[in-house]
């Protein structure tokens, strides 16, 4: 049998906000009660959360 599959480009719905430096994740840790540890959010790491939204992060 043959499987079909379709890919839509989604990326213009879509918005990056960069958020860096020494004091970020004091900044983020007053917006959500995720564990933002280097133990539980290492680099390179992503997963999706919630703020005032859902929003997808990525530890780069």
């Amino acid at each position: 049998m043959m499987r079909v599959q379709f890919v839509t480009d989604v990326t213009s719905g879509y918005a990056v906000i960069a958020l860096m430096g020494p004091r970020s994740r004091t900044l983020l840790r007053e917006l959500t009660p995720e564990d933002l540890s280097s133990a539980a959010f290492p680099f390179g790491a992503s997963r999706e959360s919630n703020l005032v939204m859902p929003v997808s992060g990525q530890r780069e």
